[in-house]
């Protein structure tokens, strides 16, 4: 299911960059806000869908132990849970990527699976014993969204300066020329 959510974010970096490059900033921001909807309403039918059928979906790497569909169906729903944030951080790391943000797409790059996820799944079966380690990936994902949050408020927030550039540029070669 993550593979499906990059794979859009794939789909959306030649969209965003190509438009960034031509100070086409308005279709930044529409392709965005389409590829971030577009994304999400996938995932929330993907996790529920998942979340319905956890149990058969784990049965069929182990039908003959209970304890295995058990666990890993917790596992599953956890992650279900998590899985529409995954929509917003993979659509802001392509986004940042796409247009030359190297440093803040590398933080988040780093997020999900090293900052986050290490840390938890060491820390967190030492409090929650197995819980802990069900819900390692999930709450890394609702970490990862909350850093990618304020980088987009970054990101647009400077797109509308760069936009104000432009057209003070626009203008002036106008007058000029």
């Amino acid at each position: 299911v993550f593979c499906v959510c990059i794979g859009i974010g794939q789909g959306f970096m030649p969209v965003a960059g190509y438009n960034y490059g031509a100070k086409k900033f308005d279709r930044v921001r529409k392709a965005f806000k389409f590829t971030l909807i577009t994304d999400t309403v996938i995932m929330i039918l993907l996790a529920v869908s998942i979340f319905i059928f956890a149990p058969s979906v784990i049965g069929i790497f182990r039908a003959d132990d209970a304890k295995v569909i058990e666990i890993g169906t917790a596992a599953m729903r956890a992650q279900c849970i998590a899985m529409p944030f995954m929509a917003t951080t993979i659509v802001a790391n392509s986004l940042l990527q796409s247009v030359g943000k190297s440093i803040p797409a590398t933080i988040l790059s780093c997020c999900r699976q090293g900052l986050f996820f290490i840390p938890l799944i060491l820390i967190l079966p030492k409090v929650w014993n197995l819980t802990g380690i069900e819900y390692s990936q999930a709450i890394s994902d609702a970490l990862t969204l909350a850093v990618s949050v304020p980088f987009l408020i970054w990101f647009f927030k400077n797109l509308k300066n760069e936009e104000k550039i432009n057209a003070q540029g626009m203008l002036k070669s106008l007058l000029i020329g």
